[in-house]
């Protein structure tokens, strides 16, 4: 029976460790379009040119982190390298890949956060609003089409929207539709999925109170335990990770103004690599360096400690069903999060901004233009304008 994946060389020696780091480096430094042009790019790379990996084993590793919290491309990385060479390997693929746009995020939130930078930055956030509007507006369109075919989705969808408009934290959101998922699909619920929904439980009740327990003014501590919880608690998309701090930063805890929060999900949506960069501006935005520190490594400490869950997370889900089911609901109610984001995003729009927004619908829906290209564009009218004294 062949092999379903290829054995590290000499046990993954530091030439194969460095090799990884090489190749996820470049990849970080290059890896534009978002998660899915991450994993394109990694499965030519991987399997294709190199043939470190079977496709078999590759889409086992792509399938087990599309059922993890956290970042996936980042994962996958972490995942690929793990399996080439251990956990040296884990480390040097994860940190190649997520330390080039974790870098250019914190330069460039620094650098337009500078005063002399003021009015530009003001201008170009202006264009920069209608436009990440619409790309988590796309975000949502394909994040959709994707969930609500997993069973139970009549159901769990519209009442998840409801309950991200009555409970107070989104991890009880998340729980809701694990629940209800459970209820809807299980006739016989077995012992491991009962356990898996007590965590689900513990796990929502635990974040919802420690985002109250938070501080009003949050020091670099109280940041690390927020970006951690929310590496635990994101499903899906980098996408989905704004409405998290959307929700909490935001509009509950209000360490972030609206404003910051676009100006980091643009910058992390500009630069190549993952997009739960955002989490490091959004960090500078709240706490400067320190802040940026804290909040990468509470974001992207879970997704390098993912490898270890690996394994029992495969048996988990091959022997129950109603894991499975509670994952389909976490899933599913995720998107519901990802509505609201969108609301957040498009209703303080003003009339001007809604007309740009559907010039940029037509090139990304209808023109198929990269969203980088739009995201440039509108840096560079912004700046543009702002040197040129135009309101």
């Amino acid at each position: 029976m062949e092999s379903r994946l290829t054995a590290p060389v000499d046990g993954g020696n530091r030439h194969e460790v460095a090799a990884i780091a090489r190749l996820f480096l470049r990849l970080g430094v290059t890896a534009f379009g978002g998660p899915a042009a991450h994993v394109a790019l990694m499965e030519t790379e991987v399997v294709t040119r190199r043939g470190w990996m079977t496709r078999g084993a590759f889409l086992d590793q792509h399938a087990l982190v599309q059922v993890l919290p956290g970042p996936n491309s980042t994962e996958l990385a972490i995942h690929i390298g793990h399996a080439r060479a251990g956990w040296r390997g884990g480390l040097a693929a994860g940190l190649g890949f997520v330390l080039p746009s974790v870098v250019m995020v914190w330069g460039l939130m620094a650098l337009t956060q500078a005063p002399a930078l003021a009015v530009a930055t003001r201008g170009m956030l202006w264009w920069l609003a209608p436009v990440v509007a619409v790309i988590v507006a796309e975000a949502l369109w394909k994040f959709g089409a994707q969930s609500v075919v997993r069973p139970g989705a009549a159901v769990v969808m519209p009442m998840t929207a409801l309950a991200t408009a009555l409970l107070p934290s989104d991890l009880l959101v998340l729980l809701v539709g694990a629940l209800l998922a459970i209820v809807t699909g299980s006739r016989r619920p077995d012992a491991a999925g009962g356990a898996a929904a007590l965590v689900l439980v513990a796990a929502g009740t635990l974040g919802a109170q420690a985002v109250r327990v938070m501080s009003a003014m949050p020091d670099s501590g109280s940041i690390l335990l927020y970006f951690l919880r929310a590496g635990v608690s994101v499903f899906g998309s980098g996408y989905v990770l704004l409405a998290y701090l959307q929700r909490d930063l935001v509009d509950r805890l209000g360490w972030l103004s609206m404003e910051a929060l676009l100006q980091a999900s643009a910058l992390a949506q500009l630069t190549p690599g993952p997009l739960f960069a955002t989490a490091t501006g959004a960090g500078y935005a709240i706490g400067g360096p320190a802040g940026a520190l804290a909040a990468t490594v509470g974001i992207f400490a879970p997704a390098f400690a993912s490898v270890s869950v690996g394994a029992p997370t495969r048996r988990l889900l091959a022997r129950s069903a109603v894991a499975r089911q509670a994952l389909d609901g976490v899933v599913i109610a995720s998107v519901s999060l990802l509505g609201r984001a969108l609301a957040g995003f498009a209703l303080p729009l003003e009339p001007r901004q809604w007309i740009i927004a559907v010039a940029v619908a037509v090139l990304l829906f209808g023109m198929r233009v990269r969203a980088t290209w739009v995201l440039l564009a509108a840096v560079a009218i912004g700046a543009a304008g702002a040197a040129l004294h135009l309101s």
